[in-house]
């Protein structure tokens, strides 16, 4: 889907146009060359007398009249309503003969002539904004939309435009900026915003290298769009983007384990190559059983045999050992080694032993303090403490903060993955 597209320009260029009408003075039949006195225009004597004959020349739709008269009529204006009135008969001619560039070259020449009659400043900006980025000259779009924004003119498709226009420019931080204006303006309004929207501003903010930001739009999408899929892709744009090494991927493979959006047989089996690797049988078995049971991986797969194997080669041993687990985690001198005792309850379904170790683990210190908040946040979360849950996932710091609140989000979320 794209970000933006050319029927949106068009939409957007109209509601915009929408409200440029020319004033009564020059859309009137009657007396063409005299404003009234509520137009607030006053006319040189040089130029009215010129705008007469651009004038007829428009109403007998003659454009190549016009266009002589109208370059006739442009040494005479000298003040700014003259300038003003000028590049309204520009407008009329562009509008004519659906000339965009024009346009464009019209509406500039309205909001420089810098004349007091002008109704509505903000939305000139916003018209030229909006046929800049049409015509790819990205820089005046921001420009000319944020002049918009200074006049008022708050507008979510200038903002989308001008997101997307920021995006071309490589200048992202600006681009995310628009593109929250866009969406909460839309959601002012009571309409929802496209999808669109946050898929582009999630993978500029990744592409920038702007992780944590990235991982901000996929929450605001899921909050938006709370689909499966949605709480898939968080895990596994982040995933990719970060690279993380063996102990925290595999926490994020947990997590998509957790949420129940594993979506293929490499994620199964990836986490559980991954627990074997990190001594944890008992978990990768859980995981393996869980993606048979789902139909997502099959016992017999050239692929998965193998690992079956050698899980069930080691879980005997593992399992036996929990029954010192216990006192050689409280008798340890450093948390490292009592986190891992937890790793290893939490792996055979006891949560409750886990989260006591975990929390036992923080105390001692030598450990990394942001992945135990994370596993303690999981484990408590499967023992139903969702508020206890929420505090551990929100203590995880550092490298885990994206992940922290996407677990939080997910734990105090009403609309769990759907679809």
């Amino acid at each position: 889907m794209k970000f933006v597209s050319s029927a949106a320009i068009g939409v957007a260029l109209a509601l915009a146009t929408g409200s440029l009408a020319l004033t009564p003075a020059y859309a009137a039949k009657e007396k063409p060359a005299k404003a009234p006195k509520s137009a607030g225009v006053k006319l040189s004597k040089e130029f009215q007398a010129a705008y007469m004959k651009i004038d007829a020349a428009l109403k007998a739709r003659n454009a190549p009249e016009a266009q002589a008269a109208i370059a006739a009529a442009a040494p005479l204006a000298t003040s700014a309503d003259d300038k003003y009135v000028l590049a309204q008969t520009k407008l009329q001619l562009a509008q004519a003969n659906n000339d965009r560039v024009l346009l464009r070259t019209a509406i500039n020449e309205m909001i420089g002539s810098q004349s007091a009659a002008i109704p509505n400043l903000g939305q000139l900006y916003l018209n030229a904004g909006l046929l800049a980025y049409e015509q790819k000259d990205y820089a005046d779009a921001i420009a000319k939309i944020n002049a918009a924004e200074q006049q008022g003119a708050n507008s979510a498709d200038g903002y989308i435009f001008a997101a997307d226009a920021s995006f071309r420019q490589k200048q992202t931080p600006a681009g995310l900026t628009f593109a929250k204006k866009a969406i909460e303006a839309t959601k002012a309004a009571g309409k929802p915003a496209d999808i669109s929207w946050f898929l582009r501003a999630r993978g500029a903010a990744y592409q920038a290298g702007m992780t944590n930001e990235g991982a901000e739009w996929s929450r605001m999408m899921i909050s938006a769009f709370p689909t499966k899929e949605n709480w898939h892709d968080a895990i596994a744009f982040h995933l990719n983007a970060t690279k993380p090494q063996d102990e925290m991927r595999a926490d994020m493979f947990r997590l998509m384990n957790e949420m129940d959006v594993m979506i293929s047989r490499d994620e199964v089996r990836e986490l559980g190559d991954l627990l074997v690797k990190l001594q944890s049988p008992g978990e990768a078995k859980a995981v393996i059983d869980r993606g048979i049971a789902k139909k997502l991986v099959a016992a017999n797969d050239m692929q998965v045999a193998p690992l079956i194997g050698t899980i069930n080669g080691m879980i005997g041993a593992d399992k036996a050992s929990l029954s010192k687990g216990d006192a050689s985690a409280r008798a340890a001198d450093r948390g490292s080694i009592t986190s891992r005792w937890a790793g290893a309850f939490m792996g055979y379904g006891d949560n409750a032993k886990a989260a006591e170790l975990y929390r036992l683990a923080l105390t001692k210190g030598q450990v990394d303090a942001n992945a135990v908040n994370f596993r303690l946040g999981l484990v408590l979360n499967r023992l139903g403490q969702t508020a206890a849950s929420v505090t551990a996932f929100e203590a995880a710091k550092g490298p885990y903060e994206a992940l922290g609140k996407l677990a939080a989000q997910y734990v105090q979320s009403a609309a769990k993955p759907v679809g």
